[in-house]
């Protein structure tokens, strides 16, 4: 029972995604009032901005880059351009778990949405509408899994999320080692090429950026900024508050082993015995990841170049209340934070204000439109 208790935790972890068969009431739920302000800007935000104007139908060409002897497959989406023309670019760095170059997503913590949302393939559609390539490739922790296959669908866990000596060095070198494929490419334009990260990966959007001092910018979508063990205490309260509104007691359990083994990771730092591995996974992977969600607000604040840092009114993973400790955090800084009012930890947006009358219908299936037009924003005026 314990086993299968713990995958089902490291799923809500690492995939960020709940299980529910249906949307469930949000513990944070405002007024309808509140909620019909169509932007929140918290930190300079650029309301009105202008957006380059969408370019026709993309092209998807094959990606693959290799790193320490690891060849990696993705996709290059590639808007249509004149012969010569050097286009802006993007690397998606992806969010936490196995995921594949579509970045499938059934959902957010405690929020089914009834149907798999390819996030990272719909992200890069959007910004080739905007101009911009865009590199995508399936993260090494997603071997093993059915995000992998040819048609990823749900959140099916493998025995083992990832190998016994990855830690997060690993993801941030292999981004490195696709922005490097990716220059080489005749119609990219190096100097104008970022990174754009959600979740985990824009946690490393800073390390990425004061490694590389080539790199103009980034982007980090629904960034945590807590520690690791603070933000899985708050996902675990947070579930357990929600499955109880909901009358479902007997989920409850799954929050609170989230609870529990934030309780062991603060042991872990600590220097006390903790498991030989938490969640099903190994201590090196656990110490990296604290390390590098620990310094990333602090790398962030050091950085020049300008960051744009992105979260959701709607996102049950990361709660806007951490947007806002980035705001405060980066208050003078060259950087922008902004939530937006109905954007998930997915980055679909769901038009109902009213957590507790969501409908199917009212859950998006394509990226948000007032993140689009943020990115679109930022990135003309920063490239």
């Amino acid at each position: 029972m314990r086993t299968r208790l713990g995958r089902v935790a490291l799923a809500l972890l690492l995939f960020f995604a709940g299980c529910s068969a249906a949307p469930l009431q949000s513990p944070v739920a405002e007024t309808s009032a509140a909620r019909t302000t169509r932007a929140t800007p918290l930190l300079g935000a650029a309301d009105g901005a202008a957006v380059a104007a969408p370019r026709a139908a993309a092209t998807e060409l094959p990606f693959s880059f290799v790193r320490a002897g690891r060849r990696f497959e993705g996709v290059l989406t590639v808007p249509v351009h004149a012969r010569g023309e050097r286009l802006p670019s993007v690397v998606l760095v992806h969010g936490s778990g196995p995921m594949s170059r579509a970045g499938v997503m059934p959902g957010q913590l405690g929020l089914g949405f009834g149907f798999d949302f390819p996030v990272y393939a719909e992200l890069a559609r959007e910004l080739a509408r905007l101009g911009y390539v865009v590199a995508r490739y399936d993260k090494r922790s997603c071997a093993g899994t059915r995000f992998c296959g040819d048609e990823p669908s749900g959140w099916a866990l493998a025995p083992t999320l990832v190998e016994p000596d990855t830690v997060i060095d690993d993801f941030v070198e292999d981004a490195k080692a696709a922005y490097q494929r990716l220059v080489d490419y005749e119609f990219v334009d190096a100097r104008r090429t970022l990174f754009v990260g959600h979740s985990q990966g824009a946690q490393l959007v800073p390390r990425l950026l004061t490694d590389m001092a080539e790199v103009p910018a980034g982007v980090m979508l629904t960034p945590p900024y807590r520690s690791v063990p603070a933000l899985l205490r708050e996902q675990g309260q947070l579930l357990v508050r929600i499955m109880r509104e909901a009358g479902k007691p007997q989920r409850m359990v799954e929050g609170y082993e989230l609870i529990r083994a934030a309780d062991w990771l603060d042991a872990l730092e600590q220097g006390k015995p903790v498991p030989a591995s938490i969640l099903g996974q190994p201590l090196s992977l656990w110490r990296s990841w604290i390390r590098a969600s620990q310094e990333a607000p602090h790398l962030a604040r050091t950085l020049r170049r300008p960051l744009l840092v992105v979260g959701g009114e709607y996102d049950y993973n990361v709660s806007r209340d951490q947007l806002r400790l980035w705001q405060e955090w980066l208050a003078g800084s060259p950087h922008r934070v902004t939530l937006l009012p109905c954007m998930t930890h997915a980055l679909n947006c769901i038009s109902q204000a009213d957590p507790r009358l969501i409908e199917s219908r009212d859950i998006g299936h394509h990226i948000d439109r007032n993140l689009v037009q943020q990115l679109g924003g930022f990135l003309m005026e920063t490239l």
